[in-house]
């Protein structure tokens, strides 16, 4: 995708449905909404928790839904607990989405909100179309959700309610080139709509100056790291370890907080070289970021990850960084300014990477980062919207 013009949506109600929380994990829906509520209402909903997700249990006042304000045109809705295995079963869905169209109903009418923009990114929210008279819908699919485990009850309901979505959608966005190429054919308003990075918190000279922080200063250079949640069924446990124990004299360390299958991160524990930074205000990330020599995004590579567009490949790129990444399917068109790199290569890479001089390289990734922006990306899907209006 690139910018077509400097369109920007302005005077719009927009109904964000999250599979987040507002404060984190933030990432490209809190960017985006953020930005629209500069010249748009917003209502983010945040990620309709059930009754067995006793983790979430803490966001909650005993089981009420609350409503709050987070910026001049933005508000937050955390809904009530739903019903369990609405993704495993289409009529318990249907009679979660029937509640949560009744309180968001009630809140757009208090809000005064005319026809709204529903911007929608789980598949369970198929069963909200049409029952807030909407003007339009837009389904951001930023995940391969019918994969994301293995039941296979669960995958046929959430591949029914996704195909759905996506034929009622007026607008499809995906975040990686296999998600686009297989909504495509189902819906041809389908558009390509990768991670970016926030140029204005991204950028070199704000942090010439800055110390770095106390955690990460006592550590050993060279430091290899990457910043992130800790996702077990994303990070290649057994690459981290070969780094760590092929180098010892290296740091390697993960910042970020631990995030499901959190026992298969264990064997890192362990190891004498590797330390966990745990998780920063994202205003303090671009320091740990420039106090790393070599960033690295050590996923595995399947099926499920090859939809996965790493959040922080064009934070590394707005800050100079030498990057060495795995073989992702969509990292392979910056093979010129990322060393993509198959397994046994990888730690071989990183070794080549702290010896990088060439200064065209920074220039490159820079540049990438610059085109690469949320400001550009909402460019673009601004002038989709209006279009479609």
């Amino acid at each position: 995708m690139t910018a077509g013009n400097d369109t920007v949506l302005k005077g719009r109600d927009i109904i964000c449905i999250s599979t987040s929380d507002w404060n984190r994990p933030w990432g490209s829906k809190q960017q985006l909404m953020k930005r629209l509520s500069l010249s748009n209402r917003v209502l983010y909903v945040e990620y309709q928790a059930s009754f067995l997700h006793f983790s979430l249990f803490s966001r909650y006042k005993g089981l009420r839904e609350s409503l709050r304000k987070v910026g001049e045109n933005l508000y937050v809705f955390t809904p009530r607990l739903s019903l369990p295995f609405g993704y495993y079963f289409r009529s318990l869905n249907k009679i979660n989405q029937r509640i949560m169209a009744h309180s968001l109903k009630k809140i757009i009418k208090d809000l005064g909100f005319g026809r709204s923009i529903l911007w929608i990114y789980p598949p369970c929210a198929v069963d909200l179309i049409g029952r807030l008279d909407e003007k339009l819908v837009l389904y951001h699919c930023a995940a391969d959700f019918p994969n994301e485990k293995k039941n296979r009850l669960r995958k046929k309901t959430i591949l029914s309610m996704e195909e759905e979505l996506i034929k009622k959608s007026d607008i499809v966005l995906t975040l990686t080139e296999a998600l686009y190429k297989k909504h495509r054919h189902i819906n041809g308003s389908t558009f390509l709509f990768p991670s970016a990075v926030d140029e204005n918190l991204f950028s070199p000279h704000l942090y010439a100056d800055v110390d770095e922080p106390e955690d990460i200063a006592g550590l050993k250079r060279p430091r290899i790291g990457m910043v992130g949640y800790l996702d077990g069924r994303v990070l290649d446990v057994d690459l981290l370890c070969d780094i760590a124990d092929q180098h010892p004299e290296w740091s390697v360390i993960l910042i970020g907080p631990k995030f499901r299958y959190v026992s298969r991160l264990n064997r890192l524990s362990r190891k004498n070289n590797i330390y966990f930074l745990n998780e920063k205000d994202n205003n303090e990330v671009p320091v740990y970021i420039k106090s790393l020599d070599v960033c690295i995004i050590p996923y595995l590579v399947n099926k499920f990850t090859n939809n996965v567009s790493p959040l922080k490949l064009f934070e590394y790129m707005a800050l100079g960084k030498p990057i060495v990444a795995t073989g992702l399917a969509d990292l392979r068109i910056f093979e010129d300014t990322v060393s993509v790199s198959r397994k046994e290569d990888f730690v071989k890479n990183i070794s080549l990477s702290l010896l990088e001089k060439d200064e065209r390289l920074v220039d490159k990734r820079l540049e990438l980062a610059k085109k690469n922006s949320w400001d550009e990306r909402l460019r673009v899907v601004a002038q989709l919207i209006e279009e479609r209006l």
